[in-house]
Order: structure tokens, then C-alpha cells, then sequence
């Protein structure tokens, strides 16, 4: 199956409130996807499968504010694909690193949800951890910080 990573279009924009809805608790509204698509502090890309945005990610300056694809396309290797994709963008607007901030309940080795396995695999490491600092299924948890550092090497992931 062939994918493409690219800029969202406005189109798009049904399909990312619906990644939305199936993959956080704390989902955005139309107007703030909006607001976010429209203001240049934000960064979004969408990955594709078919024409149809089953994956986004979205970042601020160097790190990751928002990173989801939808349950039925995951194993596919679109979440890396939309990882490599900000790795190569930041790396050519020359910056050093990238961050994302996790909640610890997406935490858990061994478990079914874990975000942290998939992230060590991606070369990030867990470097701090904010207390309380979350909200995850109505329950404020901590929030675990994961950085990489960047290569001046482009990735292929």
C-alpha cells in the first residue's frame, strides 16, 4: 500500500477530526483544528492512504504537540513515516533535536498501548518526567518527556 506524507488540505479536514475523535480523549474541535491550520506557529502533516488521511502529526518549534494515526491503519509504518518526515524538516531548518511529551498511562511496556517501546525503538529517550502536568481519561497523571537528538543525516524511516 502506497502512502504519502504532505501538508493537509482543507479537504482533510473531516479525516483529521476523525483521527481526532478515535484516538484522544481530549479532542479538538473543528474550530481549533482550524485556528491550528491557519496559524503559522503550528506545523501538520497528514499521511495518506488511498487519498484518504488516516495519520497526522502536529509540532510546534521542536517538539510534538499532537501525533496520531487511526487503529485500523497502525502496523503500517505510517506513524514512523510521519515521524521521519518532521525529523527531516527540522533537521533542515537546522535544528538540534525533537521532543514529545507523553502521558504515563501510554507508558507501559508489555501492555497493548505503549508509546514508550515504539519511541525507544525510534532512538528517543525518556529525560524527565512532568508531575501532573496531563489529563488522561478525566484522571491528571504525569507527563513523560522523550528527546532525540537529530543527525545531520536525512532519515528514510
Amino acid at each position: 500500500m502506497i502512502t504519502n506524507i504532505r501538508k493537509p488540505l482543507r479537504g482533510d479536514l473531516n479525516y483529521i477530526l476523525d483521527i481526532d475523535l478515535k484516538c484522544f480523549e481530549d479532542t479538538l474541535t473543528l474550530e481549533e483544528w482550524r485556528e491550528r491550520l491557519d496559524d503559522d506557529l503550528y506545523n501538520v502533516l497528514v499521511g495518506t492512504l488511498q487519498g484518504k488521511a488516516v495519520g497526522f502529526i502536529m509540532w510546534q518549534d521542536t517538539t510534538i504537540t499532537r501525533f496520531a494515526v487511526k487503529p485500523t491503519y497502525r502496523h503500517m509504518g505510517i506513524g514512523t513515516q510521519l515521524l521521519g518526515a518532521v525529523q527531516n524538516t527540522l533537521i533542515q531548518r537546522g535544528k538540534m533535536c525533537v521532543a514529545i511529551n507523553v502521558p504515563e498511562s501510554l507508558c507501559r511496556p508489555g501492555k497493548i498501548i505503549d508509546v514508550s517501546c515504539w519511541l525507544k525503538n525510534r532512538h528517543f529517550l525518556a529525560e524527565k518526567l512532568l508531575i501532573g502536568q496531563a489529563m488522561f481519561c478525566g484522571k491528571q497523571e504525569d507527563l513523560i518527556c522523550f528527546n532525540k537528538i537529530l543527525s545531520e543525516t536525512i532519515t528514510h524511516e
